[in-house]
């Protein structure tokens, strides 16, 4: 994977299917990138109710994901837990001639 100013190249925006995730593993983190309403998103993997490596088999409505085994839902856009704000890691994304760069250092926020 190439470094492209602090952004790794995890795969082709092609690679990835509208309403589904697909997962990749990164530096031994595991990340799920969803494509959804023509945005892609980056999430950590694991649902924190039991660390379940799964979310990327998640079900994708009003841009959140939903937990298959325990049906937490999570914000694409944050990784908040629906009602709340802790949640999972969320990545900034960036696409560059087709090609899907993941930061994955935590975002910052500027509250």
């Amino acid at each position: 994977m190439i470094e492209n100013d602090g952004y790794f190249n995890i795969c082709k925006e092609s690679d990835l299917v509208e309403n589904k995730g697909k997962r990749f593993i990164f530096n031994d983190i595991e990340i799920a990138v969803f494509k959804y309403n023509n945005k892609i998103y980056a999430l950590n993997n694991f649902c924190p109710h039991q660390l379940s490596s799964v979310l990327y088999k998640g079900f994708i409505e009003d841009g959140f994901i939903t937990c298959p085994l325990h049906g937490w839902q999570f914000n694409l856009a944050d990784g908040f837990i629906k009602g709340g704000k802790n949640g999972v890691k969320s990545y900034d994304v960036k696409i560059e001639n087709g090609n899907v760069f993941i930061n994955i250092t935590e975002k910052k926020y500027s509250w």
